[in-house]
C-alpha cells in the first residue's frame, strides 16, 4: 500500500508538472502576442500623437492668420485709399524703409527692387471705379503676407477697362507692426 502511494504521488507530480510546463508555454505565447499588439498600439498612438501636434500647429496657424487678416486688409484699404487720393504722406507711413516715393512730373512713384510703379498719375486715376482683395496669403514661418487688390477701371463709355489691373502689396510684420515692404503690378 505504501508503494501504491509512493506510485500515485509520483505519477500525479509529473502530470501536475507536464501541465505546468505545457500552460508555462501557452503563457509565453499568449504573453508575446500581447506584447507584439501592444507595440504595434504603441506605434499607432506615436503616429497619433505627432499627427495632433502638426494639426495643433496648423490650428495655431489659422488663429494667426484670423486675427492678423482684418488688420492687413484694413492697411491695404487705408493704401489705395491714400494712393488714389495722392496723400503722399498717408503712403510712407505704410511704407518700408526699403520702398521710397519719388514725385515726377506726371505723378507720385514708388520704387522697389523691381522697379519704379505708378501710384498716382493721370493714367492710374483716369477711368478708376473701384477695387476689391481678390487673394491673400499667409507665409507664419517669415511673417509675411501678401494681398492681391483688383483694381477696376472703365472707359467714357462706362465699360469695363481690360486686360484688370492687380496690384500686389507684400506685407511683413516687424516689430509687432505691419508694414509693406513690396510693391508691384500684374495686368
Amino acid at each position: 500500500m505504501k508503494k501504491r502511494k509512493w506510485f500515485l504521488l509520483v505519477v500525479g507530480f509529473a502530470l501536475l508538472s507536464g501541465c505546468s510546463q505545457n500552460v508555462s508555454s501557452e503563457t509565453k505565447k499568449v504573453e508575446a502576442a500581447s506584447n507584439n499588439q501592444l507595440e504595434k498600439k504603441n506605434q499607432e498612438i506615436k503616429k497619433l500623437n505627432q499627427r495632433v501636434q502638426g494639426l495643433e500647429k496648423k490650428v495655431e496657424s489659422l488663429d494667426e492668420e484670423n486675427k492678423n487678416l482684418p488688420i492687413l486688409l484694413n492697411l491695404s484699404r487705408q493704401f489705395v485709399t491714400a494712393k488714389h487720393e495722392g496723400n503722399k504722406e498717408q503712403i510712407r507711413t505704410l511704407l518700408s524703409d526699403e520702398l521710397s516715393l519719388t514725385e515726377m512730373e506726371d505723378g507720385v512713384y514708388v520704387v522697389t527692387s523691381q522697379g519704379k510703379f505708378p501710384l498716382h498719375t493721370k493714367k492710374t486715376e483716369d477711368g478708376f471705379v473701384g477695387w476689391d482683395v481678390s487673394n491673400y496669403s499667409f507665409d507664419h514661418k517669415k511673417n509675411e503676407a501678401l494681398i492681391q487688390i483688383t483694381e477696376m477701371y472703365q472707359d467714357k463709355n462706362g465699360e469695363e477697362v481690360s486686360p484688370t489691373t492687380f496690384l500686389y502689396l507684400k506685407f511683413k510684420k516687424v516689430d509687432g507692426d505691419w508694414t509693406i515692404f513690396d510693391i508691384w503690378y500684374d495686368v
